[in-house]
């Protein structure tokens, strides 16, 4: 009788693509969007492994980037919309472009060839790099394995940052299959708290004395803001509960705010909008639904909103009955263009997501 003896396989060496999924896990991310192709092969291997991140697979790179952005918008957190490299990687700029546009916080990744080949102009091979510039606020290409930690941090940290929007970085196909040149020295960076700026108390004492000469409040979202003009309306003309009102009531099929509180009623007159965003949602709530997610954003050329856009959060959650985390509110200008860039008006946008209280009915 002959006998065989197996000597066991040498442990599977830690790859870039490895790394870089221990980086997404590191700072929470929960869904990569991608359509498969060959040069993100290393990547969507380490995610099968991956307990923490879920991989969707879609039908078009575009969807993916508009799901990420969408998530972006709703949550505040960034999602990975990824692509393969040439035509994938052009699918994808419609919706990091719009997700640039909204200020939606999302990290693109995207495959390329090999980077002994890029100098050949070989088949498909675009600068991924310089076409995404435009509308990134920040991207760059992998060129040692060693920087991935960084790289991805720095990604998620300047995505989410006032103003939020998309980052994206590059994985050359060899370089993903690569080890770290470190080893295993190289781990990923544990996220950091990103700081916002703050008044200061010039600018504090500045802003009382311009509220308490107004003869009609700037209020947005229940934060009166200091500012030498008011909103003209019935109510107390906040835009922000006004369009955040619609949203929901819209998203139930139950009209609008005018219909609900008509500015022909006295009884509105010079009303609290915070109030009447609570009715809205109490309305909702008694057709059998409930806020999941909501996503707002104010266009005024000024004043600067960012030093109230937390407060103008918690006012929200409060009024929806969520927590501020479902909340995501962000300012942007008009960039100069017609009333909205003169600063003779405001203008506010909002999304809402209602979930269904009875199992058997779908949300909206």
């Amino acid at each position: 009788m002959t006998t065989t003896s197996v000597t066991p396989s040498a442990a599977r060496p830690r790859t870039a693509a490895d790394l870089l999924v221990a980086c997404l896990e590191a700072e929470g991310c929960e869904l990569v969007f991608s359509v498969p192709g060959e040069e993100t092969m290393g990547i969507l291997d380490a995610l099968s492994r991956s307990s923490s991140i879920r991989h969707v697979t879609t039908r078009h790179e575009q969807g993916a980037a508009f799901m990420a952005d969408v998530y972006g918008r709703l949550t505040g957190r960034c999602a990975v919309a990824m692509s393969t490299l040439g035509p994938g990687a052009t699918n994808l700029l419609t919706g990091i472009a719009d997700a640039y546009l909204d200020r939606a916080p999302m990290v693109a990744i995207t495959g390329q060839a090999g980077s002994d080949k890029l100098h050949k102009e070989a088949h498909q091979v675009v600068d991924i790099v310089r076409m995404f510039e435009p509308v990134t606020k920040w991207n760059t290409r992998v060129e040692r394995v060693d920087a991935i930690p960084e790289i991805v941090r720095k990604a998620f940290r300047v995505a989410t940052l006032e103003k939020p929007g998309p980052t994206h970085l590059e994985l050359p196909e060899n370089l993903a299959a690569m080890e770290p040149e470190s080893g295993d020295a190289t781990q990923p960076l544990p996220p950091t708290l990103a700081y916002f700026p703050e008044p200061t108390d010039q600018a504090i004492e500045h802003a009382a004395r311009l509220i308490s000469t107004s003869e009609r409040p700037l209020i947005l979202a229940g934060v009166t803001i200091p500012f030498e003009l008011g909103l003209d309306g019935h109510s107390d003309a906040d835009i922000v509960c006004h369009a955040m009102t619609d949203a929901v009531l819209g998203a139930a099929g139950a009209g609008d705010i005018g219909r609900l509180f008509p500015d022909t009623d006295p009884q509105w007159k010079g009303a609290d909008s915070v109030q009447l965003l609570k009715g809205a949602v109490a309305q909702v709530q008694g057709a059998g639904y409930r806020v999941s997610n909501v996503d707002v954003t104010v266009i005024a050329q000024k004043p600067k909103l960012l030093p109230y856009l937390d407060r103008m959060r918690e006012n929200l959650a409060a009024a929806l009955g969520v927590d501020a985390g479902a909340v995501s509110v962000k300012g942007k200008t008009n960039e100069g263009v017609d009333s909205l860039g003169r600063g003779e008006s405001m203008a506010c946008h909002a999304v809402a997501l209602l979930v269904s209280q009875d199992p058997r009915t779908p949300g909206l």
